[in-house]
């Protein structure tokens, strides 16, 4: 009977879960490690028998728990959906991974196929008898550098002759082989395999491979013809698809695709169909039990391929996901669940409180250079140093010309402010392919090449566009910083600079880092010295720069010989030109352009050997006529724009676009937020202890103040979705800001009567606009891959995404109620009772966290089946979005143990849970690989603050745990 017990009780399923937990996160390392990957991960976990199991036993104890302490007879419909919807959703998994399948179908243009290729490798046997007759078998195998499948089976050819395989030996493909006196990687992997027939033996060696490929020698060993393969297995569908045409539209001139499809014909003679489909991404195909996904293409857009899955528990799984939806609901508002009866008991108690304004008076606004640009810095204005001029910017770059240095320090003195407000608004199309305004193209090049959103104290669009103009000059400024003393030393360079000039990286014509950058590119990213990351981040900035003074990136002229509205720029445009006359409109465009700037600026140029100013017929004019000439060609090339493409981007949207980039509105916040958030918790926090009500005026005030700031916040995030064209949650920048707004939401109107609440949720909003807002984030505005373009996966993020927002919270709470704690006295009952008040919050909280992560969570199940074909495939972000569900799930269950059923333990444990929620948030996006990682080049180091915040976090823990004798709200009593 004890055992029994122990079996179904929640002490196992504590227990069960923490493994199960473990064992993800030890998955997620093991694939994130290069020297082993996905299939090493799977192999030693996922894949596993004790995997499995494990799976099972957590059933079972979860069946076990309904039934012995009889759920099912209680009235609390909301638990008993909540937790069948988890049983339910299992068997659906079960029936999938038992009977399902996956595979993916190629095709090329006008020819069809029924051949379905698996996904897993197998060691295919095909068999060839003297009446021609084919056998064919095949052994399912994994092999990688830990793993090794060892097998020996019997094939049987006809009634009664028998072959036997068997495998020998396995070669990893990372082996060193010498080739022209050099080593090389990545050599094929390579299986032997012996088989035995009529007492005659043969060994195989078998590369990597496909059925049918030639290369594949066929044996012949008595009266049979033996052909073995190592790979995918193949399989007939009992219909045939043919491909009439498949189309890749691409973002502009990028090779970024926007969209792509598939036309094809279903052919089934037995079902008498010839039916005509367009299968194109999260437009799926279903057809007599298989779902075909438009997953990829061939390099010459000729041919697709197409994922495909038989799926036969995905309605159980569906009504899973549907019934874990509804429990949460009920959970929330169920007169008998745990977050109303926690709600409850706050009505019962005299909170220090107020009721904050909803409504803000239409007088009530920021201060008009509230939203101004900051003043610049000395550093930012000069980032060569305090004594550092311009002028020696460039007479330590050895300009030898004193005009050209004259020159260069008029252009930056005076910029293109005469210009700079019609150029700002001129589209461009960036590499991706977006359509966007000059002005936004210039703050990210800038930013990119300098590491400052200005330079020089001149504008972004006026560098670009010297750059692009004066290129000659400017390649000797000194404008792209270096940091290792060993890179100064390989330019040439004294040591005390910060800054080198384009110039400066070459040699006549030779690039002085070019094996330098070979050499840091063949490293793996986590390999990499300071050296080799100061190299990579140099040579990118230089490309850039090049690009600039060629003026590639002055993608400005419509490419008339095509419908998709793609800019081009102007030696771009010119070839591909299809009259002289456009050819001449576009050359006269530029040199016009060139020589009316180089008039305002009373600069002399060159054309075809001419010096331009020589009849000048603008000598007479001023300043602003001079400029006026430049902003009417500027006015002509928009024209044009519209001309051949009417349905580029609206004028509300591009100045939308450039009121954006001007008032940078998130990085703005963030002092609004931290200090009106810290002065309320102190105010707080300090009534709490002190046992005296708040200053009400104040805190009035600071509620204002946050409301104005979340309106604002509000407006520009709204902005932002409609410049963009999408919701603001497609990448780390984008999510950042979104969650710093759920959090403010959370605390003005989930918990607007607890100022505690109101103040924490500010000043976790101001942290992660804060943390936003630093350089290895990129607030750029980016194209949409054709997957992301699914209304399944704005439900998905911006669920997921508003959970770590209450996760945070929870931190902060937790955080103080740690110090209330460490405050505790007999003598002070009121902060026993502010301890328990804030504990109901926090659990709240964290229910409604749980709730939007858990179902956020399988919503993206939905979405990688609806776009892709497959729930789950263990991403590690997957997989660390279900740690965390786990982490979470077991903080909130921990109450069913008796020794653990305290507020402390809940702050304690609330406290270190937001760690899992970093790890799937930052630690997945920035350090492991994955189909989520955003990290696509060298990793970012380890921020000293997240060691410092933990060393806080468990000294705090430490320091509360004398006086951690406290009991859990009574939350069935009526007594305040």
């Amino acid at each position: 009977m004890g055992l029994i017990r122990f079996f179904c009780s929640m002490y196992l399923s504590i227990i069960l879960l923490i493994v199960y937990a473990v064992a993800c996160a030890v998955a997620t390392f093991i694939e994130g490690d290069v020297n082993y990957g996905a299939a090493v991960a799977q192999d030693l976990v996922y894949r596993t028998t004790w995997f499995g199991a494990l799976h099972i036993v957590l059933l079972l104890n979860l069946i076990g728990v309904f039934v012995y302490y009889r759920i099912l007879q209680t009235k609390r419909l909301h638990s008993i959906i909540l937790h069948s919807s988890f049983i339910i959703m299992m068997l659906g998994a079960s029936i999938t991974h038992f009977y399902g399948f996956e595979g993916y179908v190629h095709i090329r243009e006008g020819s069809e196929s029924n051949i379905l290729i698996s996904r897993d490798d197998y060691v295919n046997v095909l068999v060839g008898t003297s009446d021609n007759k084919i056998y064919y078998s095949r052994i399912p195998v994994r092999y990688n550098k830990v793993t090794e499948t060892y097998f020996k089976e019997d094939i049987h050819v006809g009634d009664n002759t028998t072959a036997t395989v068997e495998f020998k030996s396995y070669k990893p493909s990372n082996s060193k082989v010498e080739h022209d006196g050099h080593s090389h990687d990545g050599v094929d992997e390579e299986l032997e395999v012996l088989l035995t027939y009529n007492n005659e033996e043969y060994l195989f060696i078998l590369p990597k491979s496909f059925i049918g490929n030639p290369s594949n020698e066929i044996v012949a060993l008595g009266d049979l013809d033996f052909q073995l393969v190592w790979g995918a297995g193949e399989s007939l569908l009992p219909f045939t698809l043919y491909l009439e045409d498949f189309k890749a539209e691409k973002y502009g001139a990028s090779n970024s695709p926007s969209y792509f499809s598939s036309d094809i014909i279903v052919k089934d003679p037995i079902n008498n169909v010839n039916m005509n489909y367009k299968i194109f991404m999260n437009n799926v195909l279903d057809y007599e039990g298989y779902r075909f996904f438009q997953s990829s293409y061939d390099k010459d857009e000729r041919g697709t391929i197409f994922s495909v899955n038989s799926d036969p528990g995905k309605v159980p799984t569906y009504i899973g996901y549907a019934l874990l939806t509804l429990g949460f609901i009920l959970s929330i508002f169920s007169k008998e669940s745990r977050f109303m009866k926690l709600g409850t008991y706050l009505k019962r108690q005299q909170l220090f409180s107020f009721i904050l304004f909803m409504i803000i008076a239409s007088g009530i606004i920021l201060p008009n250079n509230a939203l101004a640009y900051a003043p610049m810095s000395n550093d930012e204005a000069n980032p060569h140093g305090d004594n550092f001029t311009t002028e020696d910017a460039l007479r330590d770059a050895h300009t030898a010309d004193e005009q050209n240095i004259q020159l260069l320090l008029g252009i930056l003195k005076v910029g293109f402010k005469g210009n700079t407000g019609t150029m700002e608004h001129i589209l461009v199309e960036d590499a991706q392919g977006r359509i966007q305004p000059f002005d936004t193209l210039a703050m990210n090049l800038i930013h990119k090449i300098t590491g400052k959103d200005g330079f020089l104290g001149l504008d972004n669009v006026s560098l670009v566009m010297s750059m692009m103009m004066y290129y000659d000059y400017f390649q000797n400024v000194q404008m792209f910083p270096v940091k290792t003393n060993e890179l100064k030393e390989a330019l040439g360079v004294p040591k005390d600079r910060k800054y080198v000039t384009y110039n400066e990286a070459y040699e006549g014509d030779t690039y002085k880092l070019e094996e330098q950058v070979h050499t840091a590119s063949s490293k793996n990213p986590a390999e990499r010295t300071q050296f080799d990351k100061d190299v990579l981040s140099l040579d990118e900035r230089l490309g850039l720069a090049y690009y600039v003074y060629t003026a590639q990136v002055f993608t400005v002229f419509p490419d008339i010989t095509s419908t998709k509205g793609t800019l081009l720029s102007p030696g771009v445009a010119i070839a591909k030109s299809p009259s002289k006359e456009h050819t001449v409109l576009i050359e006269n465009t530029i040199q016009d352009y060139y020589m009316s700037v180089d008039n305002a600026l009373g600069v002399s140029r060159t054309f075809g050997g001419e010096e331009y100013l020589k009849n000048d017929p603008s000598a007479n004019m001023s300043s602003a006529e001079r400029w006026q000439v430049s902003n009417d060609i500027l006015n002509k090339i928009s024209a044009m724009q519209k001309q051949y493409n009417p349905n580029l981007l609206s004028d509300s949207r591009v100045s939308a676009e450039i009121l954006l980039n001007h008032i940078a509105p998130f990085k703005k916040l963030i002092l609004v937020y931290i200090f009106a958030g810290l002065i309320l918790f102190v105010m707080v926090v300090k009534g709490i202890i002190s046992n005296k009500p708040i200053k009400t005026r104040e805190s009035k005030i600071l509620g204002i103040v946050i409301l104005v700031a979340f309106a604002i916040n509000t407006i520009f995030l709204g902005i932002r979705w409609y410049v963009a064209g999408h919701a603001p949650w497609t990448n780390a920048y984008e999510t950042m800001i979104y969650i710093a707004w759920i959090c403010v939401l959370c605390g003005i109107l989930s918990f607007r009567k607890s100022l505690l609440t109101v103040s924490a949720s500010t000043l976790v909003a101001g942290i992660i606009l804060f943390v936003a807002n630093l350089g290895f984030m990129d607030p750029q505005i980016t194209t949409l891959p054709p997957v992301l373009k699914s209304y399944w996966l704005n439900i998905h993020v911006s669920v997921i995404t508003a959970s770590y927002g209450l996760f945070s919270i929870c931190f902060i709470l937790g955080f103080i109620s740690m110090i209330l704690f460490i405050y505790r006295n007999v003598t002070k009952p009121h902060i026993d009772q502010a301890i328990l008040n804030i504990h109901c919050i926090n659990e709240m909280a964290m229910i409604l966290g749980l709730a939007l992560l858990t179902i956020g969570t399988f919503i993206g199940g939905v979405w990688a089946n609806e776009s892709w074909g497959r729930y789950w495939g263990w991403d590690p972000k997957e997989t660390w979005s279900l740690i965390t569900v786990i982490v979470y799930t077991i903080i909130l269950h921990l109450r069913f143990i008796s020794k653990m059923n305290t507020p402390y333990v809940f702050a304690s444990f609330s406290m270190l849970g937001v760690y899992s929620m970093f790890m799937t948030y930052f630690g997945v996006n920035y350090y492991l690989s994955g189909r989520h990682s955003y990290a696509s080049g060298e990793p970012i180091p380890v921020p000293i603050s997240l060691y410092v915040m933990i060393a806080i976090t468990l000294l705090l823990i430490i320091a509360g745990f004398a006086k951690r004798q406290l009991a859990m709200p009574n939350l069935n009593s009526n007594k305040q």
